[in-house]
């Protein structure tokens, strides 16, 4: 589910949405391991 900024919720993305996720892993005992951001954006379909 995507949050616009009104406040309103989707369950797909629009042309122009940007989309940022992030990661890690961890367990006890054990150093996090961070996999960073990826982010991109929805451009609109060809032809």
């Amino acid at each position: 589910m995507r949050r616009a900024a009104n406040g309103e919720t989707c369950s797909f993305l629009h042309d122009g949405d940007a989309v940022a996720l992030g990661a890690w892993c961890e367990r006890p005992g054990a150093v996090r391991i961070g996999f960073g951001t990826a982010r991109g954006e929805v451009l609109p379909a060809l032809g």
